[in-house]
Parts: structure tokens; C-alpha cells; sequence
């Protein structure tokens, strides 16, 4: 055995128990800034949320990848209606292979609403434009190439979709200042997240930006 062999696996290890408590760190700190955040909106908090995929699997977002986590869940009542923000995790790959994501998301649930199922997201030009040509699903307006050009927007049921985003929508839509946004609708309920995890304190702002989107859609898309 080398001499120096020893000490070698013995930094090794230190440098992966340190990496390990500073991860630890990080998430204890971020847990505690969440509690913060939503005592501060006047909702409940729970450090883990083990059922709550259980109630979105038809989402697409909710679909991707595998060993899926829940944390950081925050959760109340306002006067739009049902609101959770979560950090959310899955992995894709393994082995050398394995990558981890992770996003804040906020779902929101509106009484009554009823929309057919869609995903919304910025369009990515060459990317997009490649996937289109592999059989990728955009849903473009002949008579609106604007938002064509802006917008990736996917649906199970085309034409309703299509009938949801009519022209005023599609104008607000175009207002929206954050390109990351990624809105995804389903019956009653509205998510959306930035495909990323985002600072506590930033919260509300995705909430406002959740319950503009979805009251948007309430008009065009509530049982009467």
C-alpha cells in the first residue's frame, strides 16, 4: 500500500462529510426561510408533503423523471382559491447519468373551473424548431404569429385549447414579463413555476403570477 494512500481516502472522506453537512445546511436554512414565507401569507407549512403528487399525477410537470420529492410545502385558502407553493424534485438518468432537478411550483385551485389540459411555456428557437421536425407538438395560430413565434403551447384536446387561448388571452399572455414562466392547466386547477426553484421571499410574486393566469383563463373556462 502507498504511504500515502491512508490520508488520501481519509480527505476524501472528510471533503464528502463536509459537502454533506453544508447540503444539510443549505436545506435546513431554506426550510426555515419557507416557514418564514408562509407565516408570513398566512398559510400552513410542512417541511415534507409525501401525498401531495398524489393529487396532480395527470400534470405533465408532476410526470417527469423519477424518485420525486415534495418539500417546503406551503398551503392555505385565499380568495382566488386553494394555493400550495413547494419545492419539487425529481431525477432523470442514473449512475453517471443522473441529474437532479429541482423548481419551486405554485398550484392553484379555482372552484368550478373546467380546463381542458394544456402546457405553456416560451418558445426556444432552435430547439423548439428541431423538436417540431421530430414530431413535437406546438399548437401554433395562423392568424396570430406573434404569439406563434413567442409560445410553445401544448394540449391533449387541440381545439379546445386553441378556442381557450382566443385573442385576448393570447394578447395578455404576450405581456407577461418573465420568460421562464411555464404554465401548465388542468380542470380546476392552475400551475405554474419557472423551471427552477426560486427564493422564499419571492413567494408572492409567483403567486400573483399564478392567480393572473388563471384568472385570465376563469371567463373562458368555468361550468356554468
Amino acid at each position: 500500500m502507498p504511504k500515502f494512500l491512508p490520508l488520501i481516502i481519509l480527505a476524501v472522506a472528510a471533503l464528502g462529510v463536509g459537502i454533506f453537512l453544508l447540503v444539510r445546511a443549505a436545506e435546513r436554512r431554506r426550510r426555515e426561510a419557507w416557514a418564514q414565507a408562509a407565516g408570513s401569507l398566512g398559510f400552513a407549512f410542512a417541511p415534507e408533503a409525501p401525498a401531495f403528487l398524489a393529487e396532480l399525477a395527470g400534470f405533465k410537470v408532476f410526470s417527469r423523471g423519477h424518485s420525486q420529492k415534495v418539500r417546503n410545502l406551503a398551503s392555505g385558502d385565499t380568495w382566488e382559491g386553494k394555493v400550495s407553493l413547494a419545492d419539487f424534485r425529481y431525477v432523470t438518468g442514473g449512475g453517471k447519468n443522473r441529474a437532479t432537478h429541482d423548481q419551486t411550483v405554485c398550484v392553484l385551485r379555482l372552484p368550478g373551473l373546467a380546463l381542458p389540459h394544456f402546457h405553456l411555456r416560451r418558445e426556444v428557437p432552435v430547439l423548439d424548431a428541431i423538436g417540431e421536425m421530430l414530431g413535437g407538438q406546438d399548437l401554433d395560430f395562423p392568424e396570430d404569429a406573434a404569439f406563434s413565434r413567442t409560445f410553445v403551447l401544448q394540449g391533449e384536446e387541440p381545439d379546445a385549447v386553441r378556442a381557450l387561448f382566443d385573442p385576448v388571452v393570447r394578447e395578455r399572455l404576450r405581456g407577461f414579463a418573465d420568460p421562464r414562466l411555464h404554465a401548465e392547466g388542468r380542470g380546476d386547477t392552475v400551475v405554474v413555476h419557472r423551471g427552477r426553484p426560486i427564493r422564499p421571499e419571492q413567494a408572492r410574486e409567483l403567486l400573483e403570477a399564478t392567480a393572473a393566469i388563471a384568472a385570465l383563463l376563469r371567463e373562458r373556462a368555468t361550468v356554468r
